[in-house]
């Protein structure tokens, strides 16, 4: 009658230390992955120059501030947690955009996807 309870207390803590292992391993994984950098391109029917108006157009909007620009790339803080760099080239159709998200090295967030993709909306 003793062993019962302990075999259950045994698979209790079994269980919850695999848990916590495979969370804190969830956690490292996502946490790792944000710092990853995110590329995304876009092309708009529209010239250089007015791509690159929209570039800096929509950085502000997202509450961004630039922190270097050259008329053909872009580079800015957008949201206080990620630097984007834009690469604004002609292209037969209009203007291809290239946008690359790091996030900044002392912001943690489980994606970084998601200030590109609004990022991205803005400029359409």
């Amino acid at each position: 009658m003793t062993q019962e309870p302990r075999t259950k207390m045994a698979g209790w803590r079994l269980l919850l230390g695999v848990g916590l292992l495979s969370g804190g391993m969830l956690t490292h994984c996502t946490a790792d992955m944000a710092q990853r950098p995110v590329h995304r391109q876009l092309t708009l029917p529209v010239a250089p120059e007015v791509a690159y108006h929209k570039a800096t157009v929509a950085l502000a909007t997202m509450g961004g501030r630039v922190l270097s620009a050259d008329g053909h790339v872009l580079q800015g803080v957008a949201l206080n947690a990620m630097v984007l760099t834009v690469r604004i080239q002609p292209a037969p159709t209009g203007a291809t955009i290239d946008v690359t998200g790091r996030r900044l090295p002392n912001q943690l967030a489980l994606w970084c996807d998601d200030e590109v993709h609004q990022y991205l909306a803005l400029l359409q």
